[in-house]
């Protein structure tokens, strides 16, 4: 049960048990617009497949999350999924999807019945991993199973970074016209 329609439930028992007046019914038509989402076009993914580095008070810095960008960008994984993903997750060229990190920072299976699923890495998702598994190494942090791949607390650190990001590609995209 979502938000609203506990909400419109809770208002129209307030109706019927004289509580409340609160007219119109509360509903959105079968034939209202849906919410317009933003996909990244051929130049902004361009960008994010050659461009390394955010801003960090006025000055270029490198992005610890571009290889979970160019991972989540690739493989089509949600965030969560992203946040959730442990070393031992990947086995050779195959991504396990088994647990998801919700926006209360609580562990789940994941969205619905068929998040927990497998599948294998393209091209640029093994090179994100793989650069990715490289700076783990080089930032002496011990690799073990249950290591989280992309080192990212929760998704709202992920969402936060991404907004930092996009600022350099904004620019990147300026100084070229």
């Amino acid at each position: 049960m979502t938000i609203r329609s506990t909400e419109i439930s809770f208002v129209k028992w307030c109706r019927r048990n004289k509580y409340s007046a609160l007219f119109p019914e509360l509903s959105i038509p079968k034939n209202a617009r849906m919410g317009k989402k933003n996909i990244l076009q051929p130049s902004a993914l361009k960008i994010l497949f050659d461009v390394d580095t955010r801003l960090y008070y006025g000055k270029l810095v490198f992005d610890e999350y571009i290889y979970a960008y160019r991972f989540a960008v690739a493989t089509g994984v949600r965030p969560g999924e992203l946040v959730g993903l442990w070393y031992g997750d990947i086995k050779g060229n195959t991504v396990n999807l088994r647990r998801s990190i919700n926006r209360m920072d609580e562990e789940t299976t994941g969205k619905n019945e068929n998040a927990i699923r497998s599948f294998d890495m393209g091209k640029k998702a093994c090179e994100a991993y793989e650069a990715q598994v490289a700076l783990l190494k080089a930032s002496d942090i011990p690799l073990n199973y249950t290591t989280p791949l992309f080192q990212i607390p929760n998704q709202r650190a992920l969402f936060k970074r991404w907004k930092k990001y996009q600022m350099v590609r904004f620019l990147t995209i300026a100084h070229q016209f």
